[in-house]
């Protein structure tokens, strides 16, 4: 058998309402230190580009079959951001769109620079 498709969907009311920050905020150091882990390797030896936060989000681009998001209810920061990274993204009508991130005044980094301006023409 071989996948012919990845399809993304959250369960319950949302897609995904972004990263859980109060998890993050038991451990900040440790939790911080994980998203900042390089393990794709992708990059020149000693000078990776991307972490685990930004593979999440990124990496999908490189499977040789679409990947699909059908989003419902709130698709927030990261979970927009991995919307993004998909070939296709179908949505609801209820569906809510946002980058939370520019709330704080912070740069939607896991991956949204690249893929969105990518989409927006």
């Amino acid at each position: 058998r071989s996948i012919r498709a990845v399809i993304l969907r959250g369960q319950g009311r949302a897609f995904c309402t972004g990263l859980d920050v109060k998890a993050i905020l038991n451990n900040p150091h440790q939790q911080t230190q994980r998203l900042l882990q390089r393990p794709s390797g992708y990059g020149k030896e000693g000078n990776e580009i991307g972490n685990l936060a930004q593979d999440v989000c990124y990496l999908w681009r490189e499977l040789a079959v679409p990947v699909i998001c059908v989003l419902h209810g709130m698709c927030y920061g990261a979970g927009l951001q991995l919307a993004l990274g998909a070939d296709f993204r179908y949505a609801t009508p209820d569906c809510q769109l946002s980058i939370m991130e520019t709330k704080w005044g912070l740069i939607p980094d896991m991956g949204a620079a690249i893929t969105l301006r990518e989409l927006v023409r």
